[in-house]
């Protein structure tokens, strides 16, 4: 009898060892078919990053994305989770739990807890909002007047019935689109508030902008989950109520209400698409006085088959293959001016590599096609256009400005782009907002984010780490 455990353990224990050998010598596929994305690269050895850690981590991440036999392990995870998930079927609402973690990190939004109230709170009270005061779309806006002003109600499209929710969370997938649900926590946004009147308290001399966009789940779920906390009108009107005079909120919830029958959020990924970008885009123009072109004007080109980032969080739930099988596609519009785009990983404007505003060459295999704004994430970039304006702006965002900034091209000869989820934290390279703006002698400043930043407290903690040991003094100019 002892030998049947025996053999039982080099049962189990033979196929591993083989694996872990093979693995050793094995070079590993370049890129995951089934994910439709290229997979990580074997990281460089040094003594420095094996002493930090770093090294090891990286190691880590490697072999997990690339030892033998990954899709077909994939595949079979995928088809035991049918036994063990609820299949409500192709119009049925699935919820997938979620804390509004963003790929293009790695990390949660919220690294600081706290995002987010609790999903059973969704029947608070609605905060009262502002009087409206932007003005109408498409007319000029007097740059004297400092709005803040809350978006205005529009006629309320054809939302989905609310079915079953097999669990409470924040993805939600309706047919073949999926969603974040955010919720609002006053506290936070109202933190987020204070971190941008910061700014436009200590730079006198410089114009700020907020530009809070909501995302898909404003527009295509059921009324239940876009209202009450989960209402981002309302949670974008709560914030922007607490802005200084002197800042200038944009209402870009009221510019993409007009547009919800058109393509303006992926399906498959939790940013908008350019097209939606671009709409906000021209309703920052108004609240700046700025003159923008009509997007007939830009060239254009296309990327077919684009799974993105909810697909990725949903993946191992039945309902997802839906996403995978109705891919985006992602449309990008040219610079109209001549526009060269410089990196600055140290976050000091020096040692910049060169990269395209917008990439036409993204390889077919790299699945993250909204890698080709910008280049993606960075601590410090520069663009600078021909357009001749004299005018410059420094944009702090998150991932949803990639897409937002080289529209920018046609008002700003400069354009400085921050992400506050690159520096100042631990490893990561140094950066101040205040001291960049009075050097530069910087004309305007943009916040833009998306709801499940303005209730981050990681990401208040990020913005605020941006004015830390600045000197006190107004702009330079």
């Amino acid at each position: 009898m002892r030998r049947l455990p025996a053999l039982v353990l080099v049962v189990c224990l033979l196929p591993m060892s083989v694996l872990g050998v093979v693995s050793v010598f094995d070079a590993g596929e370049t890129v995951s078919a089934l994910e439709r994305r290229t997979l990580g690269e074997k990281p460089k050895f040094s003594w420095g990053a094996l002493l930090s850690g770093a090294y090891t981590r990286a190691l880590e991440d490697y072999y997990a994305d690339t030892f033998p036999l990954r899709d077909v392990f994939l595949l079979g995870n995928t088809a035991l989770g049918r036994f063990y998930y609820f299949d409500a079927g192709e119009e049925a609402i699935l919820v997938v739990p979620h804390r509004g973690a963003d790929p293009d990190v790695g990390g949660a939004a919220d690294p600081g807890g706290g995002a987010e109230a609790a999903p059973g709170t969704s029947e608070a009270p609605r905060p009262a909002p502002p009087p409206e005061t932007a003005p109408p779309e498409g007319q000029p806006v007097d740059p004297s007047v400092s709005p803040s002003a809350a978006p205005s109600p529009t006629a309320e499209p054809d939302y989905p019935e609310m079915s079953e929710v097999v669990n409470a969370g924040n993805i939600v997938i309706i047919g073949d689109r999926a969603m974040e649900i955010p919720y609002v926590n006053k506290a936070l946004a109202a933190r987020y508030a204070g971190a941008v009147n910061a700014v436009a308290g200590a730079l006198p001399g410089a114009q700020v902008y907020a530009l809070t966009t909501p995302n898909a789940g404003e527009f295509y779920s059921p009324v239940s989950m876009h209202t009450g906390a989960s209402s981002q009108r309302d949670m974008i009107a709560l914030m922007y109520g607490q802005l200084a005079p002197g800042v200038r909120s944009v209402d870009a919830h009221t510019v993409l209400s007009r547009h919800t029958d058109e393509y303006i959020f992926f399906r498959t990924d939790h940013h908008w698409t350019a097209l939606g970008a671009y709409y906000a885009y021209t309703a920052f123009c108004e609240s700046a006085g700025l003159p923008y072109p009509d997007i007939s004007e830009f060239t254009t080109g296309v990327y077919e088959g684009f799974v993105g980032s909810m697909y990725g969080f949903t993946a191992k739930y039945p309902q997802s293959r839906a996403l995978q099988d109705n891919p985006d596609s992602l449309t990008y519009y040219l610079p109209i001016a001549p526009s060269a785009l410089t990196i600055y990983p140290s976050g000091r404007l020096e040692d910049g590599r060169a990269a395209p505003v917008v990439s036409k060459d993204i390889s077919a295999s790299y699945g993250n096609k909204y890698i080709c704004f910008i280049d993606g994430d960075h601590p410090l970039s520069v663009i600078r256009s021909e357009n001749g304006s004299g005018r410059s702006i420094v944009v702090v965002k998150e991932s949803y400005g990639n897409a937002f900034v080289p529209f920018l091209t046609s008002n700003y000869e400069t354009v400085y782009i921050v992400d506050p989820r690159h520096v100042n934290g631990k490893g990561q390279p140094r950066l101040n907002l205040l001291e960049l703006v009075r050097t530069q002698e910087i004309d305007d400043v943009l916040f833009i984010n998306y709801p499940f930043f303005i209730n981050s407290a990681g990401y208040c903690a990020m913005l605020e780490r941006l004015t830390e040991g600045a000197q006190s003094g107004a702009s330079a100019r």
